[in-house]
């Protein structure tokens, strides 16, 4: 049963991600800098809360095309993510 928490788990993680990168680039686009970079912040610790969960982790690392990663560093998914973050804030400000 526990594998199967995880599994839901991992879907969930996936699927708050996806609504809340959405969400993000659709703020930014608007010109709501402001509101992107809130929900960029909470994404950021959707990321760091990885940490703190290295089952789940280890289960998305199978699954990071889903959540935008074209390609690992082989470090941890969450600094992954946040890396993403970070060059993603980089292309919506047009740097």
């Amino acid at each position: 049963m526990k594998g199967g928490i995880h599994r839901i788990s991992s879907d969930r993680f996936i699927a708050d991600w996806q609504s809340s990168d959405s969400q993000r680039q659709a703020l930014s686009r608007s010109g709501d800098h402001n509101a992107s970079g809130k929900v960029r912040e909470a994404m950021a610790g959707m990321a760091k809360g990885l940490e703190r969960d290295p089952q789940l982790e280890s289960l998305l690392r199978n699954r990071t095309q889903e959540l935008g990663l074209s390609s690992q560093s082989g470090q941890s998914l969450s600094q992954d993510l946040q890396r993403h973050l970070g060059r993603s804030l980089g292309r919506g400000l047009g740097l």
